[in-house]
């Protein structure tokens, strides 16, 4: 069977319900003027109740109002042809309780086949294809014979004596009438179109032709059913052409079971994850491509939630990938359960992805996201094992812009993302201001790999200067990056990226042989031979054989004073690799590099590595050295952070120095250094070479 009620249908729903409604009362008009006896009594054989559940199958509760308005004309219109009332308003209650019956009695067929059978049920098995049979004639078909017999009888239109006979013929003829024509229906137009059309020839065909031949036996009978007399040949006759239904149902089924079965096992392999059972990456871009036309046709709204598991790796590493796997089962029950009307599946490895189809706002989404984060409270158990688990969500919401299902998963996916970098266990929904940072970073990430051939980096030189003399001891290579199309863009934003890109290898190599170059040459126009040029590096690439190799052909190349080189590289950094960053910081030490750690005192503690670290300067962040002249407590954090740094035979760099007064209080706190606006912005080569000559 098929059900397509949350789908758009090839057929418009005005069309749908007129079509509905003209074959509902023509065959109803057959039924009741051909086949019945007396004409316009009762019938037998009722096709139009094939139609109304068979329709409701295929196309869904859409189908409702044409099996009404098909069951209100026909009845209005035999009442006129074959009753006696003097008015035209009885038979439109007639229409309207006999209307209604057959949309009760559609609705309660329907619901039962769904939940003891299974609307995509294709009836291959013989406890399906009888359980089918009961439940869709026999006792559903009770509905509409009691409802509008018993209505009938009360507005005094059907007699007391002939109740009886008119409840069991009405009752026979919808049985009979469901049980041929829905499957006539569902054969003809049911999906999937594979398993259904082959049984045109095996089944519908063979099932016509038994109907044609009990349809011609039954004309030949005169006398009227009302007489009883010819009962039992006829309920025969029909009754072994419902036979003749299940048995070519069941022999079908049969013939094909075994290719079913592989059929089945294909599709459940390629739509299913066989670890957790959950629909697959696959499956889920289907039924999200689905839910997306049904949300453009409904104008509904439509969310994606992308859960990503956080410590996923932890619980393979330490549990092993066994009970890896018995926990991502474990956890898809538990999500299962916190929204089982919600569609979930795995995309694949510790992915999991829901679809919220018919919702009003994020405020009706909050309570479920809420409910899936809440999971994390408790332990997981796997087997005597015990395992916590956290989840990072992106939500992205359906804005009927044309955004495709790839397109909903991206921008999910970022979300996501946005979530691990807020501190995980939490969610964060896709709106405009990060639709604009993405594309924004996208072109950052386009334009940055044609920067360096279109020499958009430049390089700017900030100096340092000996707080005890005020004379300039260094300067610090700082790189720009302008771009035609997006301007000026700050070192903040660019540098992270290229970190994560890969870039940062390049433009790095790029800025010390600029930076190794323009120092000579400024030395040499000044003769400041003791001066110091200070460049800011990744710790990436202290962790990379090449790059030594790469940096000691520089400097032969150069031939610059190595000793008078400090590379820079912030604490946060190191912090995350400081054994495998230390290996090579020492190798450069050895040929005289000196290492300044920048930052220092703003996030991780590298204190215990100092004594072991070839750390020759200490840069005292500007977070400090903003409110000193306020701030008591930054006072004695800079007071102690040079006192150990002294202690360690390290000396001590202030950065962002702005004002007079701040600049007093770090002499007075014996900063070997300073740096700021105060003493000098950041200039170019030339403007170093003249700035220069006054000191030199």
């Amino acid at each position: 069977m098929s059900d397509t009620s949350n789908k758009p249908s090839l057929l418009p729903n005005a069309l749908l319900v007129f079509a509905i409604t003209l074959s509902y009362a023509l065959t109803g008009i057959l039924g009741l003027t051909l086949i019945a006896t007396p004409s316009g009594y009762a019938t037998p054989i009722w096709m139009p109740s094939g139609i109304a559940l068979g329709t409701s199958m295929i196309w869904g509760l859409r189908s409702l109002p044409g099996v009404f308005l098909g069951s209100l004309l026909l009845n209005f219109y035999i009442s006129i042809q074959y009753g006696t009332q003097p008015s035209l308003f009885m038979p439109l209650i007639i229409g309207i309780i006999i209307g209604t019956g057959a949309v009760l009695q559609t609705i309660v067929g329907r619901q039962m086949i769904q939940k003891w059978v299974g609307l995509n049920n294709t009836l291959q098995y013989p406890n399906d294809i009888l359980l089918f049979a009961f439940l869709s004639g026999p006792l559903s078909c009770l509905i509409n014979c009691t409802w509008s017999n018993t209505l009938l009888y009360l507005i005094h239109t059907l007699p007391a004596d002939h109740f009886l006979l008119s409840w069991t013929t009405w009752w026979v003829g919808d049985s009979i009438g469901v049980l041929i024509f829905t499957p006539l229906l569902l054969i003809l137009f049911a999906k999937p179109r594979a398993l259904w059309r082959p049984r045109v020839f095996w089944i519908l065909i063979p099932l016509c032709i038994t109907f044609i031949g009990v349809i011609a036996l039954y004309l030949k009978v005169s006398t009227p059913i009302i007489s009883g007399q010819n009962w039992s040949v006829l309920v025969t006759g029909l009754l072994f052409c419902v036979l003749i239904n299940i048995i070519l149902f069941t022999i079908y089924g049969q013939k094909h079971i075994a290719e079913i079965h592989s059929e089945s096992e294909l599709h459940r392999l390629a739509h299913f994850d066989t670890l957790t059972a959950l629909p697959n990456r696959i499956s889920f871009f289907e039924h999200l491509s689905h839910a997306i036309e049904n949300a453009n046709h409904l104008k509904m709204k439509l969310a994606v939630c992308l859960i990503d598991l956080d410590n996923f790796k932890q619980i393979n590493d330490y549990l092993g990938h066994s009970l890896g796997d018995e926990a991502l089962k474990a956890l898809s029950k538990l999500l299962t359960a916190t929204a089982p009307e919600h569609y979930l599946a795995r995309l694949g490895g510790d992915e999991f992805v829901v679809i919220f189809e018919n919702i009003s706002s994020l405020n009706e989404l909050k309570p479920l996201l809420m409910s899936y984060l809440n999971i994390a409270e408790n332990p997981i158990k796997i087997v005597q094992q015990e395992a916590l688990i956290t989840f990072s969500m992106g939500v992205v919401i359906y804005s009927m812009m044309g955004e495709s299902a790839e397109d909903m998963i991206k921008n999910a996916e970022i979300a996501m993302y946005q979530a691990k970098n807020a501190g995980k266990n939490t969610y964060f929904l896709f709106d405009d201001e990060l639709s604009k940072k993405v594309k924004r970073l996208y072109n950052l990430n386009i334009k940055m790999t044609q920067a360096l051939k279109n020499n958009e980096f430049s390089l700017k030189y900030q100096l340092m200067f000996d707080s005890k003399t005020k004379r300039p001891s260094a300067i610090e290579a700082l790189i720009r990056w302008h771009n035609p199309s997006l301007g000026q863009v700050s070192p903040a934003e660019f540098i992270s990226i290229a970190e994560k890109n890969g870039l940062i290898h390049p433009i790095s190599e790029w800025v010390l042989r600029q930076a190794c170059q323009d120092y000579q040459a400024i030395i040499t126009t000044v003769s400041a031979d003791e001066f110091m040029l200070s460049v800011n590096l990744s710790v990436s690439l202290l962790q990379d054989e090449k790059f030594l190799t790469f940096a000691k052909n520089l400097f032969r190349e150069t031939n610059i004073n190595r000793h008078n080189l400090i590379f820079e590289i912030t604490e946060t950094e190191l912090m995350q690799h400081p054994v495998s960053a230390a290996l090579l910081m020492h190798e450069f030490k050895k040929s005289g590099i000196r290492f300044a750690l920048d930052d220092f005192g703003i996030a991780y503690s590298s204190i215990r590595y100092l004594k072991n670290l070839p750390v020759s300067f200490i840069k005292i962040d500007r977070i400090f050295v903003e409110h000193i002249t306020q701030n008591k407590d930054d006072v004695l954090i800079i007071k102690a952070i040079i006192e150990l740094a002294h202690n360690l035979n390290i000396k001590i760099i202030a950065e962002g120095i702005e004002i007079e007064e701040q600049f007093q209080i770090l002499k007075e706190l014996k900063s070997d250094y300073i740096q700021g606006y105060y003493f000098a912005e950041p200039f170019s080569r030339q403007e170093i070479i003249d700035k220069l000559k006054a000191f030199y």
